[in-house]
């Protein structure tokens, strides 16, 4: 309140009668503080903010690692020829890669990976539909097919998940800080791993 008694001042030697009311102090007072709570409302706010789009990362970054656990296990059943556990790692990852599509939606892909997930899950669908439903010796040239179809599902994953991955690494090493106080923001991730 110190500024008060020289606006006071300079008006008096301007030559204007300054009148202040204790309803106009408490009407400065009163904006004043709203103004604090406003900014404080905003920092909070932001603060929200980037705490879901940590947890949305991680919780991506747990279900890309869930997925690939999945399609490494179908690599194994496939060599294997153990048919009703392909069947049931199938239909498995194949709900998850759905999900994943949905999960992951616009917020955390990029270009392309969509599309990438969407030939993964073309490819459970083949290995689903070709999966053995008698106890027949099975071809030789039907469990490579199986098995290319399995590597295209591996690699759609790992790449779309890799990616996610190192986001989340990057938040938890750098602290989540660059200078200015700012997130790094996925474009700028991207463009620190294609310098690497």
């Amino acid at each position: 309140m110190a500024v008060l008694p020289r606006i006071i001042c300079v008006a008096q030697l301007l030559g204007y009668e300054l009148k202040i009311s204790v309803s106009d102090v408490l009407t400065l007072v009163a904006f004043l503080f709203a103004w604090l709570q406003y900014r404080g409302k905003k920092e909070a706010d932001g603060a929200v903010a980037n705490l879901k789009r940590t947890i949305l990362k991680q919780r991506a970054a747990q279900h890309f690692d869930d997925l690939s656990r999945s399609a490494v296990q179908l690599s194994g059943s496939l060599r294997g020829k153990d048919w009703q556990q392909v069947a049931e790692i199938t239909t498995k990852l194949g709900a998850l890669v759905a999900s994943a599509v949905g999960f992951g939606g616009e917020k955390l892909m990029v270009a392309g990976e969509k599309e990438e997930l969407t030939v993964a899950a073309d490819a459970i669908t083949f290995i689903w539909n070709a999966i053995p439903t008698t106890d027949d010796p099975v071809e030789d040239d039907l469990v490579k097919e199986l098995m290319r179809k399995c590597m295209v599902i591996v690699y759609a994953i790992e790449r779309v998940g890799g990616r996610i991955k190192y986001l989340e690494e990057l938040e938890e090493t750098s602290g989540s800080k660059v200078p200015g106080g700012q997130r790094p923001s996925v474009a700028t991730a991207l463009k620190s791993m294609e310098r690497q």
